[in-house]
């Protein structure tokens, strides 16, 4: 297993070429950013809401604090929600699948993984995580469902490659036709 500094610099010999790749579900994460930041925006609406219809029967010290929490949870929810979405966007995670191993792409962090090199590809549904075995370095396990396929289903599927990938009957996919690839806009009527 080579360890490089980022996707780009993983070049490969002549005549290698990208399968397929996998993105991990970002579900969870956007669970968490939507809820935290409708909640502070609603609760932040709410108190100021209280303070701007009751604010004269409050103490002024208690109004200017309720205020101030108000405004911070109706502007901080919205922003919580931007910079999440910054966050999942700029966090690169992904596996490529090409002719000569897997490449896994994570946070900037690239490790190539040769067919030969693995011994065997598990994958279980509940929790999810895909098992890469290697022979001679520590196993890639991955927690992350993706979105495609669940992890038993690409396990298999990684698996029948790697055994066609070995016995060399991998070609290169060809461009569909209409495709931005060819150029062309499909078959005339």
């Amino acid at each position: 297993m080579e360890q490089q500094g980022d996707f780009f610099t993983a070049t490969s010999p002549e005549g290698t070429f990208v399968l397929e790749w996998h993105r991990p579900h970002p579900g969870r994460h956007l669970w968490r950013i939507y809820g935290l930041g409708a909640l502070f925006l609603v609760i932040g609406s709410l108190v100021l809401g209280v303070v701007f219809s009751w604010g004269y029967r409050l103490d002024p010290t208690v109004r200017i604090l309720l205020g101030f929490v108000g405004g911070t949870g109706t502007v901080g929810g919205p922003l919580y929600a931007v910079l999440g979405f910054q966050q999942l966007f700029r966090d690169e995670i992904c596996l490529v699948v090409r002719n000569d191993g897997i490449i896994y792409l994570h946070h900037q962090e690239t490790t190539v993984i040769p067919w030969e090199e693995m011994v065997s590809i598990e994958g279980t549904d509940r929790p999810p995580s895909l098992k890469i075995e290697l022979e001679s370095a520590q196993d890639l396990v991955l927690n992350e469902p993706f979105i495609d396929q669940p992890p038993s289903q690409l396990a298999k599927h990684l698996w029948g490659i790697r055994r066609k990938a070995l016995m060399g009957l991998l070609r290169p996919p060809r461009p569909q036709q209409g495709s931005y690839l060819t150029g062309a806009r499909g078959a005339s009527r």
